[in-house]
């Protein structure tokens, strides 16, 4: 069952704070799935992780507070039937309803604008309602604006955390990385699948094949433009 996304009311990103991802548990079924699992592979591959711990962590930091577009989109939707309520309800209120609204116009604050243009009450009540209805208008062209995307993981954050993974694991395990078939559900595929979903448990499995495959393109044209230190002598 899909989650309908939710909109963030009054959110504000926390703080940066490194710190590491794995635990030494989640080390060991890692090295558990690139063949390694002894006692001192898995010290290694703890560290590995952990050497990466910031950058990592700040991928996980970009995935908590980066509002996702359906978030977005659900915020809107909720501004939109409101500002349409108000607008409806402004607009139908009988006549004394709306006096009643406008007669308090004199005591409230009036901008130096409207200070130095002086208007009647009924004048300016018409014109906030004008104001509301380009509000609604605008609002509700909004959501078009809002680029398309789930409420997982963005695709660009996962292949950030695949590349470095990727990377972890030739080092770790001293083998190419490689990934075979359309879907990889080899060794190494199965390594980053893992510790991806371990930084960002929301990522899609489609955003996790098409990450583990930009890593892999990564490391070969790396691996094709390294040019080795010139010999001494």
């Amino acid at each position: 069952m899909t989650k309908k996304p939710k909109p963030r009311w009054g959110y504000r990103p926390p703080g940066f704070q490194s710190a590491p991802v794995f635990s030494e548990e989640q080390a060991k079924r890692l090295a558990e799935i690139a063949g390694r699992s002894h006692s001192q592979s898995i010290k290694k591959l703890h560290q590995l992780l952990n050497e990466e711990g910031e950058a990592l962590t700040f991928v996980d930091y970009i995935n908590q507070t980066e509002v996702s577009p359906p978030e977005q989109r659900a915020a809107l939707e909720v501004l939109i039937d409101h500002s349409r309520c108000l607008l409806e309800g402004l607009r139908e209120a009988d006549l004394d309803t709306q006096r009643a609204i406008y007669s308090g116009y004199p005591n409230l604050r009036l901008s130096d604008h409207e200070a130095q243009e002086p208007m009647d009450s009924l004048t300016l009540f018409l014109r906030d309602i004008a104001h509301l209805e380009r509000l609604c208008r605008a609002l509700e062209e909004a959501p078009s604006r809002i680029p398309e995307g789930s409420g997982s993981p963005g695709i660009g954050i996962a292949k950030i955390a695949a590349e470095k993974l990727a990377a972890v694991y030739e080092e770790f395990t001293g083998e190419k990385f490689q990934v075979s078939g359309k879907h990889g559900r080899d060794a190494p595929a199965r390594f980053v699948e893992c510790a991806l979903r371990t930084i960002a448990p929301e990522v899609t499995e489609a955003n996790i094949r098409t990450a583990t495959r930009y890593a892999v393109k990564v490391l070969n044209w790396r691996r094709r433009n390294h040019k080795p230190p010139p010999k001494k002598g």
